[in-house]
């Protein structure tokens, strides 16, 4: 099969909010401050992640913040780096992680939402709620994420999650559910893929790709898989630029894309 090239669409690039946990850090700050809120927008970012990363594993969206530990079912427990306590900001601001306040913060931007979803320590009905909240503010629920990196071996992952199949069957049966539902027939669903030639997590890691892509052949609910490539980059000291050490190479960047068309062959 040749490749086809085309132009690439205005929301290619976002930004991830895995990093509005931290005291004075969180989206409340960024709505209440000009200067953060100016940043937002000079980033001009098309699609902003919430909430992001493996805290979204045991995000809470209405509180915006974590599960209780009595929330979760028996056997899993909420990592030590994830506090159940909210932060306390160091000046007047209320700390305010909810997903009405970052769809506020999106209002001020021109950007998308795309919804992680947390199907690790949740359930559908409160994760499509999600969805519902952001249609009432008038949100177009156009990207939804099925989890974090579960191809980890953690032993929640692996719990909930033994191998890849079980998380395929999850993320097929969510899918549907998700696009039989008028409002969101036309969201663009994503399953979880891997980096299959880590050292890391030999057998659980290196499979999950190929054998999600099987479980997924056919499939029309599903329409991208994520693939989460590490490149090292360091902040200058003279401009706050973003650049690449030099020991990245073009080896690397083409390895990381030669998985997306890999996995883009097999879905829609």
């Amino acid at each position: 099969m040749g490749l086809i090239d085309h132009p690439l669409p205005l929301d290619i690039f976002g930004f991830n909010g895995a990093n509005t946990i931290q005291p004075d850090q969180s989206w409340n700050d960024i709505l209440e401050n000009q200067a953060p809120l100016t940043r937002l927008q000079d980033l001009n970012a098309r699609v902003l992640r919430y909430p992001g990363g493996t805290l979204g594993n045991y995000w809470d969206w209405r509180k915006g913040w974590f599960l209780s530990q009595h929330d979760l079912q028996i056997g899993i427990l909420l990592p030590e780096k994830f506090n159940p306590e909210l932060p306390i900001n160091s000046g007047t601001i209320v700390f305010d992680d909810k997903l009405e306040t970052f769809l506020e913060c999106l209002s001020h931007s021109n950007a998308k939402p795309m919804w992680q979803m947390n199907v690790l320590t949740s359930d559908f009905s409160y994760q499509l709620s999600t969805l519902y909240a952001g249609k009432t503010k008038g949100v177009t629920s156009e990207f939804v994420e099925l989890g974090n990196e579960f191809y980890l071996g953690d032993s929640d992952n692996r719990l909930v999650f033994p191998n890849v199949d079980h998380y395929a069957e999850k993320a097929i049966d969510w899918s549907s559910r998700i696009k039989s539902i008028p409002p969101f027939t036309n969201t663009k669903i994503a399953a979880l893929g891997s980096e299959n030639d880590s050292d890391a997590e030999p057998r659980r890691r290196r499979l999950w790709l190929g054998r999600l892509l099987e479980n997924l052949n056919g499939n029309s609910d599903i329409n991208a898989i994520t693939l989460h490539h590490y490149i090292a980059a360091k902040f200058t000291g003279i401009n706050n630029n973003i650049s690449c050490p030099a020991s990245l190479s073009s080896a690397d960047i083409k390895r990381a894309f030669a998985n997306v068309i890999q996995s883009s062959r097999h879905l829609n």
